[in-house]
């Protein structure tokens, strides 16, 4: 399925809502969008996962890149809203353990994210 990513600024956070599957083509784009975001000093990243239908083994190490490459530069990745379905996964993936997970995207402008 193919899926695109939209970028915004949205106070400290740098947003990306992905739509569709975060497999292969949507993984690519979006570690080439956060790459340039993870340069600088204290990156906050968060993405907005409202509309991903499928998340794999690739898109779960994008994911991974991206966290461990933020928090090199004291800066945090957080994860908006997934579906149940993309949230078991990451559940059973244990991925919750090192990513933080928030209701929706008015979390992040009132801090809790």
């Amino acid at each position: 399925m193919e899926g695109r990513i939209e970028e915004l600024k949205k106070g400290r956070y740098w947003i990306y809502k992905v739509y569709g599957e975060l497999g292969l083509e949507n993984s690519e784009k979006l570690w080439a969008l956060s790459k340039k975001r993870l340069q600088s000093l204290k990156p906050w990243i968060a993405i907005n996962m409202t509309e991903v239908a499928f998340l794999n083994s690739v898109g779960m190490g994008t994911l991974m890149m991206i966290h461990k490459n933020a928090k090199k530069r004291n800066g945090k990745l957080v994860l908006i809203s997934p579906i149940k379905a993309v949230k078991n996964s990451i559940y059973l993936t244990e991925l919750n353990k090192a990513l933080d997970i928030i209701d929706n995207e008015k979390d992040i402008i009132s801090g809790q994210g």
